[in-house]
């Protein structure tokens, strides 16, 4: 899967966390990324740490799935 972020995101602190996970989720790898549905809307959500959590969106263009960040 490909990586889209919104403009001007910064991971600040949490940026070799953010690294991993967004290297799980391109090979498809959710259960390293500890992905969970959230209840509505369709959003997902990945565990930094323990306080902290990454909230995305997956969405198809041309047939490739797309991670929103």
């Amino acid at each position: 899967m490909r990586i889209l972020e919104l403009s001007g995101f910064a991971a600040g602190t949490y940026t070799a966390k953010y690294r991993q996970v967004c290297a799980a989720l391109e090979r498809g790898d959710f259960r390293q990324a500890q992905v969970k549905k959230l209840k509505h809307h369709g959003i997902y959500r990945a565990k930094l740490d323990d306080a902290a959590r990454l909230l995305f969106k997956i969405a198809e263009h041309n047939g490739e799935s797309i991670v929103l960040v």
